[in-house]
């Protein structure tokens, strides 16, 4: 059916054993069939399946989501039999390192294509409103946005700081300490509702939630923080500033579903124009052979 195949550096191998990343793949080699036959039934089956493969270890840090016929959200007739694995490190960057070992120890499987971050293409329809307990509709979200640095890997390259007005339901104070050994209250997510994370990773992504925010701070709609003069734009208005950010980090991007290099590997077609896989190639070939130089 498949084997396993070690992706992992020298680095990422040494602490393999202590997250116990083959493990997981193992259990999904041995158990792969169920878990197909249930994507195509039943995704909530899938996904407790997955997560009984994954090593109790890593279930503090890792979540799945998987897909059938599409691929980053999208859904293509090239892609038709396979699926696709995407790990998510829950939304919070010190799970990353994780992810992509995780990611790194993966197996080959001929029906199986895997990559970091949750599914998200920019060209995603946008949610209008997200039912549940409540009803929140996207007008009910504003922001504010500026530009920050930091350095990574010796890099200076840019992140987007925001200010997120929300209705007052869906925040919690909390008391956050800083490294600086201050604290002080401050405005969070309730845990009782998701609807903050399923607007963001509809319209920006986890990717870019993670790495092309700089910080996120909330208030409330009613807030007294908050005054006439004060300008918010609408929350889809994100979506363009992110896409400058991400232009900054010049990061190779798949020329086809839009996968960067930091959530999969990249196949070289020609000069500057990649692929993350020999499907997305047959896909776009139709618009890429008329410009193709290869």
């Amino acid at each position: 059916m498949g084997k396993l195949k070690c992706y992992l550096t020298p680095d990422e191998a040494k602490i393999a054993n202590k997250y116990s990343y083959t493990e997981f793949w193992e259990n999904l080699l041995n158990n792969w069939n169920e878990i197909k036959n249930s994507t195509e039934q039943e995704n909530l089956r899938c996904l407790q399946l997955l997560e009984q493969c994954l090593p109790e270890v890593l279930r503090p840090f890792i979540t799945f989501e998987i897909t059938y016929n599409e691929f980053n959200s999208q859904y293509l007739k090239s892609h038709q039999g396979i699926f696709e694995l995407y790990i998510s490190p829950k939304g919070l960057i010190e799970n990353v390192p994780i992810m992509k070992g995780l990611y790194h120890a993966r197996i080959d499987l001929p029906d199986l294509f895997v990559s970091c971050y949750r599914s998200y293409h920019v060209n995603n329809e946008l949610i209008s409103e997200i039912k549940g307990d409540i009803t929140v509709s996207r007008s009910d979200f504003a922001f504010q946005a500026s530009t920050g640095y930091v350095q990574v890997n010796n890099q200076t390259r840019p992140v987007l700081n925001i200010v997120v007005v929300v209705k007052p339901e869906l925040l919690k104070k909390q008391n956050i300490q800083f490294e600086t050994g201050s604290s002080r209250e401050v405005y969070m997510p309730n845990p009782a509702y998701n609807h903050i994370d399923i607007l963001f990773n509809n319209i920006i992504g986890e990717y870019n939630l993670i790495n092309n925010i700089g910080y996120m701070e909330f208030l409330p709609n009613d807030s007294d923080q908050l005054k006439p003069e004060h300008l918010f734009s609408e929350i889809e208005e994100i979506k363009r500033e992110i896409q400058i950010i991400h232009a900054c980090s010049k990061l190779r991007s798949c020329n086809y579903c839009g996968h960067n290099e930091l959530q999969t590997v990249l196949l070289t077609c020609c000069k500057s124009i990649y692929y993350c896989s020999r499907m997305c190639q047959a896909a776009d070939r139709k618009n890429h052979r008329l410009i193709c130089e290869k």
